[in-house]
């Protein structure tokens, strides 16, 4: 709840309905709870604890006190012996005969009890000497054993990387904008919801965090598509589009131009509904959702209900559709971005993949052309080097119009 740490991705959870308000509600709940069960015993302990009884110990200061650990249990172990031994002597001195001969049965025969013992302080001994010669750096792998795991296994190994947790600070940017006094958010005064933002493919390209005091047209507003780059390129653009989040549509409505696409789908299942009330086998069927719509640029992620976890709907350019996850709520952290002009913030962001010339496999495709009579494959890719000097002659003339062409951005 704001602190580092938190709680991991799990693929496939849903959570049922929550809304920010509700969580924000219940946090402040438990953390006041938390703090009236727990404040008088904190209290107590710092009062107990001072820096100056604390002593932080060096590698050979720890390795001085095993030797020493060790060294005493060897005195004991000795002293015991002796006493052992000594016994065992009177033992055999009491026996009939001459005092001097038990004397020498004694030296002579020696208890296997005495010799164990003495065997292992021996050991020990040994062992004590090479743990002091050793350092604490024990799992250290050097680079011949690294070479030597690999070629025992045939592939490189791969170190295991650290936990990846959703609940991680948000850090102010670089060149942050300069915050009058009094706009910094309060450490849980504000909920940063985590979202994940994938292409038709269901691939993640980009992870936001946003304010839940923001509107849902800043979070468009910070969704990348090709399919906006490619419609103003043609000047075919449109600044229509709505999510789609539990069976609401929100649609964006800012520009003059822009077109309600919830409209025909509302209708379509409203005339639906109609047609099966009038057949008999209406109670066989599954029941069309009841879709409603609302202006996006005035509902704030705060107004919304949702599940963590489950797939939401955004669509753009007519046709262009898209999967979004609300992954994660948490209460702001003193150490992430408390500047409201910073959010949202963009945590996530793929590496551009691009495609190389069909030609040369050299330089990067500039061109897509289909239906070429002369390309190898359809369709092909082209670096410009390669594309001009197929399809055009030494004057710039174009050589041959039965082929369509276009751009190649990346994938």
């Amino acid at each position: 709840m704001g602190a580092r740490g938190g709680p991991l991705d799990v693929l496939g959870y849903e959570s049922p309905l929550v809304s920010v308000a509700e969580y924000h509600s219940s946090c402040k709940a438990l953390l006041e709870a938390l703090e009236a069960e727990i404040g008088d015993e904190c209290m107590e302990m710092d009062e107990q604890i001072r820096v100056d009884d604390l002593k932080f110990l060096s590698p050979d200061d720890l390795i001085n006190i095993a030797v020493e650990n060790t060294s005493t249990r060897e005195i004991c172990l000795t002293n015991h012996a002796s006493i052992l031994a000594q016994s065992e002597r009177r033992r055999r001195g009491a026996r009939t005969g001459r005092p001097c001969d038990g004397l020498s049965r004694a030296t002579l025969q020696t208890d296997p009890q005495v010799e164990s013992m003495l065997h292992r302080l021996i050991e020990e001994r040994n062992t004590a000497k090479a743990n002091a010669a050793a350092t604490l750096h024990s799992l250290r792998v050097t680079e011949t054993q690294a070479q030597g795991d690999t070629r025992r296994f045939g592939r490189r190994l791969r170190t295991a990387g650290p936990l990846r947790f959703v609940t991680s600070l948000i850090e102010e940017p670089t060149s942050p904008l300069s915050l009058t006094e009094g706009n910094e958010i309060a450490p849980g005064g504000e909920v940063l919801i985590s979202i994940d933002f994938h292409n038709g493919t269901n691939l993640k390209i980009q992870e936001l965090v946003v304010l839940g005091r923001q509107s849902l047209c800043e979070f468009r507003d910070q969704l990348h598509c090709l399919t906006d780059e490619l419609a103003r390129k043609k000047r075919v653009a449109s600044p229509s589009g709505y999510l789609l989040i539990e069976d609401v549509f929100y649609n964006d409505m800012r520009h003059p131009d822009a077109v309600d696409y919830s409209e025909n789908i509302i209708s379509w299942i409203a005339k639906q509904d109609d047609a099966r009330q009038t057949r008999r086998s209406r109670s066989k069927l599954s029941k069309l959702p009841s879709f409603k719509k609302a202006n996006m640029a005035e509902t704030h992620f705060r107004d919304l209900n949702f599940k963590l976890g489950s797939k939401y709907l955004y669509c753009h350019q007519g046709d262009c559709k898209h999967v979004f996850v609300i992954r994660d709520m948490r209460l702001i952290h003193e150490d992430d971005a408390r500047s409201p002009s910073t959010y949202p913030v963009l945590r996530f962001l793929p590496r551009l993949r691009y495609r190389k010339c069909s030609i040369c496999s050299v330089y990067r495709a500039r061109k897509i052309v289909r239906d070429d009579k002369l390309a190898p494959s359809n369709p092909c890719f082209f670096c410009d080097s390669c594309y001009y000097s197929l399809h055009y002659s030494s004057e710039g003339v174009l050589l041959y119009e039965d082929f369509s062409v276009e751009d190649c951005h990346h994938e």
